[in-house]
C-alpha cells in the first residue's frame, strides 16, 4: 500500500500504511499502558509528537486521525459482538466520549493546542485528543481509574 495514492474523505493520502502502522503502534502502547495495573505514564517518545505534528501537511494530519478513528471503531465493535473483549481501555473511553466532532475539528484541536502551547511539543497527539476531547466527556479514566484532570 505504500507509495500508493489514496482518498480519504475526498483527500489524497500518500504512504498511508506508514502511518497505520505508526498509528497502530501508538494506540497498542497507550491501550497496553492503560491495562497494565502499575504501568500508568505512556511514553510519548514512541507516539506521534507535536514536534513532527506542526510539520506535517493537513492531508496526512487528517489520514492520521482517520486511522485512529478506524482502530478505536474496530474495537468497539468487536467489544460489542463479544463481551469477553469488554475493557475500559482506551478506545472504549474514546468511544464513550463520543464527541461528535470531524476530523477537520479534531485537527483544529490539536493545531490550537500546539499552536497555544509551543513549548509543550513532547507532548504526544493522542495525549492532547485524550485531554482536550475525552476527559471532559467522561466520568472515570481508562480501568477505571480516577481521572487526573
Amino acid at each position: 500500500m505504500s507509495g500508493r495514492i489514496i482518498s480519504v474523505s475526498g483527500v489524497a493520502v500518500r504512504r498511508l500504511g506508514t502511518i497505520l502502522v505508526v498509528l497502530l503502534l501508538g494506540l497498542a502502547v497507550v491501550s497496553s499502558a492503560g491495562q497494565q495495573g502499575e504501568r500508568r505514564h505512556v511514553d510519548d517518545t514512541k507516539l506521534l509528537r507535536g514536534d513532527l505534528w506542526v510539520k506535517l501537511t493537513p492531508d496526512v494530519k487528517l489520514a492520521y486521525l482517520w486511522g485512529a478513528a478506524n482502530v478505536v471503531e474496530v474495537e468497539r465493535q468487536l467489544m460489542a459482538e463479544l463481551p469477553e473483549l469488554r475493557v475500559e481501555n482506551f478506545s472504549a473511553k474514546v468511544a464513550e466520549a463520543d464527541h461528535g466532532m470531524t476530523f477537520n475539528e479534531l485537527m483544529a484541536v490539536v493545531d490550537r493546542y500546539y499552536r497555544e502551547h509551543p513549548d509543550r511539543l513532547d507532548v504526544s497527539v493522542l495525549r492532547v485528543l485524550w485531554d482536550e476531547t475525552v476527559v471532559p466527556r467522561i466520568k472515570t479514566g481508562i480501568a477505571g481509574q480516577p481521572l487526573q484532570r
